[in-house]
């Protein structure tokens, strides 16, 4: 796809190597200009009217089945420099190939990230593209820098190259699946309108195009992702495009810059507040809004480095309020959802509790929990259990087993709350 542009300013930022910025695959350098934009208004308008807004794929609040598609598909979409499989050569302009193996898990990750915010996660990788990547990424790595309008004066320039560049994120320090990551933080002062993130989360996309190149200099590897393929009209959507989204998310994969996204919208009115579990209202920025990549987004950076700092494996909630937004014309009422950071290494809280022999209720040495249960708590009788006089048990639900039995003392009562 031509289009006008001009030499992109470039962004360098350096990875620190702190738990604000702590994400899987990093290098110790990466670089990232601005997004490719869409030099005319996406429409978009099919989707406004809400017809096509549909159930998430998978359940947000199913911890376990949140940490097992992050070891699978997040963890399991690696690519070692080994395994990226280059055939090509920086000296003597050969853009090459990468391995299946590479492509295959770029893509698994690519999936990954639209599948945990609710998208359609069936993207392909158009062959014809992977072409122009390709070239495109040894022209960024040859010359060891980034632009969408390279010059002809570029080493290793070539017409494919300069079209794979026009229409693809672009990133230096990266390859494969570790830039799929670089671009969804979308890092770096010159990113502010999460471009590249919007383009991958894009809900109207149906396939990339994708290739990977060693660097010279101190970024190492070249990563280019085509992004204008024709768009489609998905078969279903969320009533929003959050990241991170609402519900478990491995905080691993959490950078200090969050957006919120929903096709068609104004956000030109819009403000951002973020609560913390205590009910502390968070600092943030909110970013200015750009239209031109991908669906109509709001972003915000969080100005304070604690607020995303994790220290053990306990959780950390995080309430989101988005007012002000437009659709048609009408001012939305505000929307609001809860982001909840988790460690996805560690042992996933007690709360289906079990008897393991008879006694007081209150005693939480015949639970398996170690604890009395609480009113957000399930649980599973299996033996004779007494609620001593005068004191109020509560459960979120129980399941009588074969022997299980609750005997209320003299003016106890067990509080069930389905």
């Amino acid at each position: 796809m031509a289009r006008t542009s001009q030499l992109l300013r470039l962004v360098l930022f350096l990875v620190v190597q702190a738990p604000l910025w702590a994400t899987a695959q990093q290098t110790t350098a990466d670089m990232l200009n601005e997004a490719p934009k869409m030099p005319t208004p996406i429409a978009d308008s099919v989707l406004n009217n809400g017809s096509v807004i549909g159930k998430a794929l998978s359940d947000p609040w199913n911890r376990t089945a949140i940490i097992a598609d992050y070891t699978q598909n997040f963890l399991g979409s690696a690519v070692s420099n080994a395994e990226l499989g280059w055939t090509g050569s920086l000296s003597a302009c050969i853009a090459g190939t990468i391995s299946q193996l590479a492509q295959n898990r770029t893509l698994q990750r690519i999936n990954y990230y639209r599948r945990l915010v609710g998208l359609p996660d069936n993207m392909t990788f158009d062959p014809s593209r992977n072409v122009d990547t390709q070239a495109a990424a040894l022209m960024m790595g040859a010359n060891n820098s980034l632009s969408h309008s390279p010059p002809p004066s570029w080493l290793c320039y070539t017409a494919e190259g300069a079209n794979g560049a026009d229409n693809s994120n672009l990133a230096l320090g990266s390859h494969s699946s570790q830039a799929v990551t670089q671009f969804m933080n979308d890092n770096g002062t010159g990113n502010t309108a999460v471009g590249h993130r919007r383009w991958i989360l894009y809900s109207r996309a149906s396939s990339f195009g994708h290739g990977s190149t060693q660097s010279g200099g101190s970024f190492g590897y070249a990563d280019a992702l085509w992004v204008f393929n024709p768009f489609i009209t998905p078969a279903f959507l969320p009533s929003y495009i959050a990241f991170p989204p609402a519900g478990y998310v491995p905080r691993t994969i959490i950078s200090s810059r969050w957006s919120f996204s929903i096709p068609g919208a104004d956000f030109s009115a819009a403000s951002v507040t973020v609560q913390n579990q205590q009910g502390t209202a968070l600092s943030v920025t909110r970013h200015p809004v750009e239209t031109g990549y991908g669906d109509n987004t709001v972003a915000w950076l969080f100005n304070t480095a604690a607020d995303l700092s994790w220290s053990g494996p306990d959780d950390k909630s995080f309430q989101v309020t988005v007012s002000g937004v437009s659709r048609n014309g009408v001012t939305q009422p505000p929307y609001s959802y809860t982001v909840v950071a988790i460690d996805p290494n560690a042992v996933p809280p007690c709360t289906v509790m079990v008897t393991n022999q008879q006694g007081n209720w209150n005693n939480p040495a015949i639970w398996s929990c170690g604890r009395v249960p609480t009113a957000t708590d399930r649980a599973q009788v299996r033996h004779l259990v007494t609620v001593p006089a005068g004191t109020t048990a509560r459960a979120l639900g129980i399941v009588y087993q074969s022997g299980g039995r609750v005997s209320l003392g003299a003016g106890a009562f067990l509080r069930v709350n389905p």
